[in-house]
C-alpha cells in the first residue's frame, strides 16, 4: 500500500475488510505474531485512504483498538441466476452444513451436529440426513451423515434451497458469515447461535433465522422446522430483503457513491 502510494500519488487506497485480524491471531496464535499482527493492522487501518468494516460491531472494535472510525461495506453476496432447482441425488429431508472441516470454528461446529445433535434428531425422525460440503470428507461411516466435499456452486444453491434448515453451531467466529448470507438470500431457514449470526442484520421479531446459544435445543427446532411448512414459507418471504441488503451489486453501488461523495 505504501509503494502504491509512492507510484501513484493521486490514487484512492481502499481496504475492504473482514474481521479483525489481530482477533483471529490472538486466539490461534502465539503471542509474537498476534503482536506484530496488531501492529501492522494499525498501521493499515490508519494510513489508508479508505478503511472498510463488515457491520457495526466491527467498526466499533476497529475503533477500540485502532482509535479510527471506519466506513461500513457489509459482506455481500454475487448470485447467479437462479434456475429450477435440482434435487437429483439428494436425500429426501437434509440439514446442511456447508464449510471446510480444516477450519477450527467449522470443526467444532460439524462435531456438535454429529455428536450432540443428530443422534437425538434421528431418535426421533431417522429419514432425517447430515449433508456436509467444503471437505476433506469426515464422519462418513455415519449412517446419517452423507459429505459431499467440494461441490460446484450450483449444487450448493440447490442445496440450500432443498434442506430444513442451515443449523451454524458456532461459538467462534471473525467478521459475518457468507453461508449465512448466502442462505437467507435463498429462502433457507437459518438455525444459529448468536455468535454464528454475529455482524448480520436481521430482523430479531420474524421467527427466522432462529437464533439460541443451548445446543440441546437445536434437535427439538430442527424437528419442528421439518414438520411445519410456516418457518421455510417465512424465510422465502423475506429473501428479498436479504437481497437488498446483502447483494454484491446493491452493496458496492452504495459504497461507489459513498466513495465518490467523499473525495469529491
Amino acid at each position: 500500500f505504501l509503494i502504491i502510494k509512492l507510484l501513484i500519488p493521486k490514487v484512492i487506497r481502499v481496504y475492504r475488510g473482514q474481521s479483525i485480524e489481530y482477533e483471529i491471531r490472538k486466539k490461534n496464535s502465539g503471542f509474537l505474531i498476534s503482536n506484530l499482527t496488531k501492529y501492522l493492522e494499525n498501521v493499515i487501518v490508519n494510513s489508508i485512504d479508505v478503511f472498510t468494516a463488515v457491520s457495526k460491531l466491527e467498526k466499533k472494535k476497529i475503533l477500540k483498538y485502532y482509535n479510527k472510525k471506519v466506513d461500513i461495506f457489509p459482506n455481500a453476496v454475487l448470485l447467479d441466476k437462479i434456475n429450477k432447482t435440482s434435487k437429483k441425488g439428494f436425500p429426501k429431508k437434509f440439514i446442511l452444513y456447508a464449510g471446510s472441516y480444516d477450519y477450527p470454528p467449522n470443526k467444532e461446529a460439524i462435531d456438535i451436529l454429529i455428536k450432540k445433535v443428530m443422534p437425538r434428531v434421528i431418535k426421533n425422525d431417522d429419514r432425517i440426513k447430515l449433508v456436509l460440503t467444503g471437505g476433506p470428507k469426515v464422519y462418513e461411516n455415519e449412517e446419517f451423515v452423507i459429505n459431499l466435499g467440494v461441490v460446484q456452486k450450483k449444487t450448493l444453491i440447490d442445496l440450500y434451497k432443498s434442506c430444513i434448515c442451515l443449523p451454524v453451531p458456532i461459538f467462534e467466529a471473525y467478521g459475518s458469515r457468507i453461508k449465512i448470507i448466502e442462505a437467507l438470500m435463498l429462502g433457507t431457514v437459518v438455525l444459529s447461535t448468536s455468535k454464528g449470526i454475529e455482524g448480520l442484520d436481521y430482523d430479531k421479531r420474524s421467527i427466522t433465522p432462529i437464533v439460541t446459544n443451548h445446543i440441546s435445543e437445536f434437535s427439538k427446532i430442527i424437528l419442528k422446522i421439518s414438520k411445519n411448512k410456516i418457518f421455510k414459507q417465512n424465510a422465502i418471504k423475506d429473501k428479498k430483503i436479504y437481497f437488498k441488503k446483502y447483494g454484491m451489486k446493491n452493496q458496492t453501488e452504495i459504497f461507489y457513491f459513498k466513495l465518490l461523495g467523499s473525495v469529491i
